[in-house]
């Protein structure tokens, strides 16, 4: 019994919540208020106005629990906010593996996501997302809906409300596999262009306030090219602590971004990604 709880959990922790790359990942998993063209695409579709050119990004993350059963995500995405383009569109693909021993658990999600200015500084996004989960005897499908909104006060401030499956959870699913619904709200604010700060709290599960996650996150620039991030994570949900660190080299053609995670109370929290982001035109 005692392993197949941590099974679940690392379950959980890989499929059930949206993916988070390696720069959000490294400040504690916040930045729905901050524009990454690696995070746009998964945390909120309300930042895909304010990018800019047509770019691809490809990330990947490990993870493993005490009893080494592994679990790992695959993400590519491809955004196009060129200047004529009228509507800022991004197309991403996540996939996620859990080894159960000898039978591995597969949860491909698709998504297709849309963000455009409605006036100056505020943006508006939808994100129409579609999970495929295949299981060692069962399959199950669903649909469902991310809305998301970025505002801008000025270049150095800007706050974010994000509702993750806004259609509802299908009870027919299992419980760890459902796309439940959830809100998020952030802030991210820039001090005199050499620390960025980012917070973030999140919803419990169908959108309960009463054990909610709270993310804060700091980068700033070692030099020209290379960013350091640290940040932290309170669970209640999970009853966990996270912390993470990370190096990021963002350069002229191509970025290069590592986070890590850990949590002393839950070791299948504790998981290494890496993100690649390249400007296509």
């Amino acid at each position: 019994m005692a392993k197949l709880v941590l099974l679940l959990s690392l379950l959980m922790s890989i499929s059930a919540r949206a993916y988070v790359g390696a720069v959000s990942s490294a400040t504690g998993e916040s930045g729905r208020a901050s524009v990454e063209s690696t995070d746009a695409p998964f945390l909120n579709p309300a930042s895909l106005a304010f990018l800019k050119g047509y770019l691809f990004s490809a990330g990947y993350s490990t993870a493993n629990d005490q009893q080494n059963e592994r679990g790992q995500d695959f993400a590519v995405a491809i955004t196009d906010s060129m200047k004529d383009t009228v509507v800022p569109t991004a197309l991403s693909f996540v996939q996620s593996k859990v080894d159960f021993a000898s039978e591995e658990q597969v949860a491909r999600n698709f998504k297709l996501s849309f963000g455009n200015f409605i006036s100056p500084g505020l943006a508006m996004g939808f994100g129409l997302r579609y999970k495929d989960d295949q299981q060692p005897q069962e399959r199950f499908n669903q649909i469902n809906l991310d809305v998301g909104s970025l505002y801008t006060l000025n270049e150095n401030l800007g706050f974010a409300a994000v509702f993750e499956n806004v259609l509802g959870a299908k009870s027919n699913i299992p419980e760890e596999l459902r796309l439940s619904p959830r809100m998020s709200v952030g802030m991210a604010y820039i001090y005199k262009r050499f620390l960025r700060t980012r917070f973030d709290v999140l919803s419990a599960t169908n959108n309960s306030w009463d054990r909610p996650t709270a993310s804060l996150g700091l980068e700033t620039y070692l030099n020209r090219w290379v960013i350091f991030r640290i940040g932290a994570q309170r669970r209640n949900e999970e009853a966990a602590n996270v912390y993470t660190t990370g190096l990021g080299f963002a350069g002229p053609r191509f970025g290069i971004h590592y986070a890590y995670l850990t949590s002393p109370e839950q070791e299948s929290f504790t998981r290494h990604t890496v993100d690649l982001a390249f400007p296509i035109w």
